[in-house]
């Protein structure tokens, strides 16, 4: 089975109470992705983003150790969020005042990369990306422990692979390909409504 997860609350209450390197390098490796996908979904150049993920690791640093988690205000996911929100709204002005004291050579281009950025729809693109994100760490979590034809059949049919196709290609019946996506979506499901309770 997959390690277990320091819980959310576990967790922030480790960085709050001692900072410890451990403690904040699993916060990282729970949430940097996720910052990094909700970023550059928003159309925001590869570079930037390096740089504004980094800025909200920075201030989710800085402000944990005085961060009071309640459920019942809402999911720690949403603060993050916010944080990563204002982030990007500090980008986005210092940007327009880059434009605004632009030489003609620079305009158009600044011009173009502030229009195409998706800050309105900051809270859609949180909530895809949360949901692709959960899915993914989800599967990598359950994949090693399955049988090796399970996993393979249902990486196949996940890339769009025919049930006909990878029942032919792994010479079992079509059936069994059912029963083996239906094995893996169950325990898939599952992974991720742990790691929705646990990390959200």
């Amino acid at each position: 089975m997959s390690e277990p997860l320091n819980t959310r609350e576990t967790l922030l209450q480790k960085i709050k109470n001692s900072r410890d390197d451990q403690s904040w390098e699993d916060f990282t490796n729970y949430y940097q992705g996720y910052i990094y996908a909700v970023v550059l979904s928003m159309n925001i150049n590869y570079h930037d983003t390096q740089d504004l993920v980094q800025a909200v690791l920075l201030k989710a640093w800085k402000s944990l150790p005085d961060f009071e988690y309640d459920p019942g205000k809402g999911r720690f996911r949403s603060w993050l969020t916010t944080v990563t929100k204002n982030t990007v709204k500090r980008f986005m002005y210092k940007k327009s005042r880059q434009l605004e004291n632009a030489d003609e050579s620079k305009k158009e281009d600044l011009e173009q990369y502030l229009g195409q950025v998706s800050l309105p729809d900051i809270d859609e693109i949180a909530q895809r990306e949360w949901e692709a994100y959960i899915t993914k760490m989800a599967w990598d979590r359950i994949k090693d422990d399955l049988a090796e034809n399970v996993r393979l059949s249902f990486e196949r049919l996940m890339s769009g692979e025919s049930v006909r196709s990878i029942a032919t290609g792994l010479n079992f019946p079509e059936n069994t390909i059912h029963v083996y996506k239906n094995r893996v979506q169950k325990r898939l499901f599952k992974e991720i409504l742990r790691l929705e309770s646990e990390l959200s």
